[in-house]
């Protein structure tokens, strides 16, 4: 149980479920939500309007998906050690992960979520920076022909720039969703100005690491993208995409094992497809 959602675990992933009661006389799906922090008082118990489901639209409108993420993991993976799946069993990959086909920004967000999640692991007393206030701030800035590296210096720097802004004026910044006005993303973070701060401190570091990944060698790339993301996965990739540019290959879409979760990455030029396993669906980050 959570202060607003329950959360559902399973082995490779989770799911925030969070109850919500719509209100008449409103667009569709908005509704109270409800913060009941455990062991609280019931007086200290309140609705919140929002409307999730409209700001869902609103992201997937902003950030159209595309296929150059998929194009490089499925010319990477056939490269692998020159692994070949022959005759692998196959069947479509699960509709909701649509981790092969996703707009730059959205992985540009992921990567964020990433390093925020591994900063505020190591300050368990620290609440960490809401996701759906990054999610809303990188739908505002998505959007312009950019390499996946200077995508994420991009929306970085547009967030800390909203941060840097209220800073100047002594408030907290106030993030709502665009969808419904009421529904405040940042009710509970920054609490304070030290809060806001230490983020700044972090964005700049951040993108200062990546600033200096531009003129990196090999050797340093994987230094750079270990320190700030920790899976060697989206180090490979994130290095490779940066090197080169967005060079595209076109095959058609992965499948993946039964009961394996294996990547089968097919093409019928080598009639087969190099076994790649994916990372858990938590290594892009979540929010309590």
């Amino acid at each position: 149980r959570q202060t607003r959602c329950v959360t559902v675990e399973y082995a490779e992933m989770h799911i925030d479920v969070t109850p919500i009661v719509r209100l008449a006389n409103t667009p569709d799906r908005v509704g109270h939500i409800f913060h009941a922090k455990k062991g609280t008082p019931a007086s200290q118990h309140r609705r919140i309007e929002a409307n999730p489901w409209g700001f869902g639209r609103w992201y997937a409108a902003q950030t159209p998906a595309d296929d150059w993420f998929g194009d490089l993991l499925l010319e990477r993976s056939l490269s692998a050690n020159g692994r070949i799946a022959k005759s692998a069993d196959v069947e479509p990959p699960p509709g909701q992960e649509e981790l092969y086909r996703k707009a730059r920004a959205t992985v540009a967000l992921q990567l964020i979520k990433r390093h925020v999640q591994m900063l505020y692991d190591r300050r368990p007393n620290i609440r960490r920076p809401p996701s759906v206030a990054l999610s809303c701030s990188v739908g505002w800035n998505a959007g312009g022909e950019r390499t996946l590296l200077d995508e994420v210096i991009h929306q970085a720097a547009a967030f800390r720039a909203k941060l840097i802004n209220a800073n100047a004026i002594a408030e907290c910044v106030e993030i709502r969703n665009p969808e419904w006005e009421p529904d405040l993303f940042t009710d509970r973070w920054p609490e304070n100005l030290d809060a806001q701060r230490l983020f700044i401190n972090d964005l700049n570091r951040f993108i200062a690491a990546l600033e200096k990944a531009r003129s990196a060698t090999s050797d340093e790339l994987e230094r750079i993208f270990a320190t700030l993301f920790g899976e060697r996965v989206t180090t490979d990739v994130l290095s490779e995409k940066a090197a080169r540019e967005g060079t595209r290959f076109s095959a058609p879409g992965p499948s993946v094992q039964p009961r394996s979760g294996r990547v089968v990455a097919s093409t019928s030029t080598l009639g087969g497809g190099s076994v790649v396993r994916p990372r858990k669906q938590t290594f892009f980050g979540s929010d309590d």
